[in-house]
């Protein structure tokens, strides 16, 4: 499944050192969603293998603040 994110949102992630890898291959995530707050605040269990700019460890979790993420998240439920 090839999973294409509006240009508008894939704009927003200007941090993203890894070029939006995320959308390459298929489109699949690199990152699992593991939990969510009201679909506004999102959460990994691991930490993506390279690093990403978009991740910040909150207790045992990781805080996913990558737009483009959040937007694969919330279309397609991945």
């Amino acid at each position: 499944m090839k999973l294409n994110v509006n240009k508008d949102i894939l704009k927003l992630a200007t941090e993203c050192a890894r070029g939006q890898i995320c959308q390459q291959g298929g489109g699949k995530p690199c990152c699992e969603i593991s939990d969510t707050v009201n679909g506004t605040v999102f959460f990994t269990d691991k930490r993506h293998p390279m690093g990403c700019d978009y991740q910040c460890g909150f207790g045992s979790k990781h805080l996913c603040v990558c737009p483009v993420r959040q937007e694969i998240h919330k279309q397609h439920r991945l």
